[in-house]
């Protein structure tokens, strides 16, 4: 439902936010959100999530990246729609995992108060891509596996989209392109 309504105003419902939303509802709104340590709560998830880290869905994401970083017109970034999980919680996993190291910058719906397709929220994205390098429109590609997310949010401010996964198509079919584009997911 919440990412619903993010996808649809454009804007970001916070994690905790979303915390409380799910303990009213399992508790049938018979409990005093007041009495909830949001905080400790976020706290305690954050430390879970780091104790079973995610695994990198693909063996090769690491050859993939690596090879588009070192291809020196192209940068990586991560525009990404967050949840239940903040942008801070992602950096962190992304450092754990040592992916961090690959991407030029990372904008986070729960930081920028915006979410995808929210054309403001590709914007931002185009500005920090500009920062780097000037690069057009048409070489830009917006990796996603939301249809509405990603696909209509790229598309609908002018640049490329790829869907992913969703459709059982992998990021590795890009990387013998890799040079021809800026990307971002």
């Amino acid at each position: 439902m919440v990412n619903s309504i993010n996808e649809t105003t454009g804007k970001n419902i916070d994690a905790e936010e979303m915390y409380l939303m799910v303990i009213s509802f399992i508790n049938e709104g018979k409990i005093c959100l007041q009495d909830v340590n949001v905080a400790g709560l976020y706290q305690d998830m954050e430390a879970l999530l780091m104790e079973y880290m995610p695994q990198i869905y693909c063996d090769r994401t690491v050859e993939t990246l690596s090879s588009i970083k070192q291809t020196q017109a192209c940068t990586i970034s991560l525009l990404s729609n967050t949840g239940f999980i903040k942008g801070a919680t992602l950096r962190k996993v992304l450092k754990s995992l040592n992916l961090n190291q690959y991407f030029d910058f990372q904008l986070y719906s729960d930081e920028a108060g915006l979410s995808k397709p929210n054309k403001s929220f590709f914007q931002l994205m185009l500005n920090e891509v500009a920062a780097i390098k000037d690069i057009p429109l048409n070489q830009i590609i917006h990796i996603g596996d939301n249809p509405r997310a990603d696909i209509w949010g790229a598309d609908r401010i002018g640049i490329n989209s790829l869907l992913i996964n969703s459709n059982n198509t992998s990021i590795l079919t890009l990387k013998p392109d890799a040079a021809q584009y800026i990307f971002t997911a």
